[in-house]
């Protein structure tokens, strides 16, 4: 590995070398601006605000503990379980089935559930989890 002493009297990797980049002072400097401006403008627009609590993970191991844990939830809380559990205990598909276009059984029982227990539910894939959220106005049938 080439290197070359700077009039600073610093070794600096030669830019054509594997490795980290060195770079001269002054792009040194300039990087450094950037990055504080940008450090600044997170500050002024919130985005390194905290993030909001996660919901609750409920009980999916029996379709009872899900209601159980269910009921407990507070009104417009969500809560959630892990795309498995509800798999498991609503659909007899594959996990890449479950819950698609051509899982009409799986969506009937666990939209069943939910409207038995009075709740609305949202399935989230990139997650792996499927949330529910108790609408203490919603109608059981």
């Amino acid at each position: 590995m080439r290197t070359r002493t700077l009039a600073t009297g610093r070794a600096r990797r030669s830019p054509f070398s594997l490795g980290p980049v060195w770079l001269p002072d002054s792009r040194l400097s300039v990087l450094q601006a950037v990055m504080g401006m940008m450090s600044l403008f997170g500050k002024l627009f919130g985005a390194h605000a905290a993030a909001p609590s996660d919901a609750m993970k409920l009980d999916g191991k029996t379709v009872a503990a899900l209601g159980r844990s269910l009921s407990a939830l507070p009104p417009d809380e969500p809560g959630w379980i892990t795309f498995a559990e509800a798999r498991s205990l609503f659909s007899t598909k594959d996990a890449e089935y479950a819950f698609g276009e051509t899982d009409d059984d799986g969506r009937r029982n666990i939209e069943s559930f939910a409207a038995q227990n009075r709740s609305a539910i949202s399935f989230m894939p990139v997650e792996g989890r499927v949330y529910f959220v108790r609408d203490p106005t919603a109608v059981t049938s």
